[in-house]
């Protein structure tokens, strides 16, 4: 796995868990979906954490809004009441490099790929395997679909070997990229 895979590897941890509050103002029986201050206190607790465990392994993505951003990421990706379940804020904290794996934990894949495009350029990190070189990844990504750079992603994600079938489209595309 590329250094970008193994940052990805440790940057995989999120999911806002929320609460079903009472019967909206309308009276129809519809749901509010609210989070409890206690709830947001305890994110916060593992969105820190997750911030120890990646600037303890090296593999924080520069500024400290971003490391946060794909934190909560992680935490959403994850869910709340699962990592209440399976590790607490202090044991992810003392991990560097903590994975989700780790703590017997699960991610939505597409939660997380989606929260963290928020953060930083998961495309571009995911290509930066293929090449270091800006404008190389940046036609990779002209030449790659969505689809193959997020089971590349997934791949990278779950510590698996690349997808054959979007490993394939990626080195065909960076020969494209790289002939003059």
């Amino acid at each position: 796995m590329g250094r970008s895979g193994v940052i990805l590897v440790t940057a995989i941890l999120a999911l806002t868990a929320t609460a079903c509050s009472g019967d909206d103002d309308a009276g129809n029986g519809d749901h509010t979906t609210t989070t409890s201050a206690a709830d947001k206190a305890t994110e916060a607790r593992y969105t820190a954490a997750i911030v120890t465990s990646l600037t303890k392994s090296g593999g924080a993505f520069g500024d400290a809004d971003t490391n946060a951003c794909v934190a909560q990421s992680y935490v959403d990706a994850i869910g709340l009441d699962a990592l209440q379940q399976h590790a607490t804020p202090a044991q992810i904290a003392a991990k560097p490099n903590a994975e989700p794996q780790d703590f017997g934990l699960e991610v939505d894949d597409h939660k997380l790929y989606d929260g963290m495009n928020d953060c930083v350029d998961v495309d571009a990190l995911v290509l930066a395997n293929y090449s270091q070189d800006e404008p190389v990844v940046e036609c990779l990504k002209g030449k790659t679909t969505d689809g193959q750079r997020f089971s590349l992603f997934r791949s990278s994600n779950n510590d698996q070997p690349p997808d054959p079938a979007a490993d394939a489209a990626v080195k065909r595309a960076l020969a494209a990229c790289t002939t003059p």
